[in-house]
């Protein structure tokens, strides 16, 4: 919830008082879901191979 929360809330407040646009913030967070994605992905066959 943590990384969703600061996402979501704290991270594009911050960008638009430090000047950034619409389509920046969007650029962000989606920067964010890839490098989430790809964690996850990367975690999870890591987590596959130590456990069997």
């Amino acid at each position: 919830m943590v990384t969703i929360g600061t996402r979501d809330t704290f991270t594009p407040l911050v960008a638009t008082d430090l000047g950034a646009n619409p389509l920046l913030i969007g650029m962000l967070a989606n920067t964010h879901l890839i490098i989430y994605g790809l964690a996850a992905g990367l975690c999870g066959a890591l987590f596959i191979k130590k456990s069997v």
